[in-house]
């Protein structure tokens, strides 16, 4: 049955060109046309059946693209130094063994800072947990953090929670751990601006360059950042020396 189309040709001279055939020809207008529509369908069929196929094959081919992008691995940035050092500390350089402790020292002097007999009590006792289990725990030194230190001059007293840190080794890869340098500071500031710049506001400077700083240990909004030096910058002495460090954060002392 012959369906009624309706059109607008953009060309003139085309309208001009069927009018004459069909002057020629004794025909009319929309016969011509539905000639040419007839004459022209069945390489539009073939046009079309090659559009459905690439349609067909590009669904297919993104199908298989994404399965591909799910079975390859993933890429593994490349870790910075920080990381592989601080991967070392947690896995070759701590002991997993830590103590908690509470003591009370005699405290003699006016100011709140560690006495001389205070110190000494405890690197005595320091030196005797690392001397016993060198050996059986593979312990080579022993941190001490004062995490809650209180001083009463009316009582001549001083002391209070710490927690000690052990240390199986201080040396590993050429990296050497300098815990004795280690140094208190705002985690804030080393959130904020970075290592460096956290340093020189609290005017931190090592007489030897340290390649990093790892974080430690961490009291309330304080992080105890240690330095790492190549070996090869440190002297030999130094790598076995500093059997015990002491860190009071309440007055920021170091002492070795």
């Amino acid at each position: 049955m012959p369906k009624r189309i309706t059109f607008q040709a953009d060309r003139e001279s085309t309208i001009c060109e069927i009018d004459n055939y069909c002057r020629v020809k004794k025909v009319s207008r929309s016969a011509v046309i539905s000639n040419l529509l007839n004459t022209l369908s069945p390489m539009l069929e073939r046009v079309n059946d090659r559009l459905h196929q690439v349609n067909s094959i590009e669904v297919e081919l993104n199908q298989l693209l994404r399965q591909k992008d799910c079975l390859l691995p993933r890429s593994q940035p490349n870790m910075t130094l920080e990381e592989h050092v601080y991967r070392l500390w947690l896995n070759v350089i701590r002991h997993q063994e830590e103590c908690i402790d509470f003591s009370i020292h005699e405290h003699t002097q006016s100011k709140p800072k560690m006495g001389k007999s205070e110190i000494t009590l405890i690197k005595e006792m320091l030196d005797n947990i690392v001397s016993q289990l060198s050996v059986e725990r593979n312990i080579e030194k022993a941190v001490f953090i004062y995490t809650d230190r209180q001083v009463s001059h009316q009582f001549k007293r001083a002391g209070g929670l710490s927690h000690t840190l052990f240390i199986k080794q201080s040396e590993c890869d050429g990296y050497f751990f300098d815990f004795a340098n280690s140094q208190p500071l705002p985690t804030f500031d080393v959130i904020t601006h970075g290592i460096k710049v956290a340093l020189e506001k609290n005017q931190v400077v090592l007489s030897i360059p340290s390649i990093c700083w790892i974080p430690i240990f961490y009291v309330d909004n304080t992080v105890i950042m240690t330095p790492v030096i190549k070996s090869t910058d440190v002297k030999k002495q130094t790598l076995t020396m500093d059997k015990t460090i002491i860190i009071n954060l309440f007055g920021k002392e170091i002492k070795t």
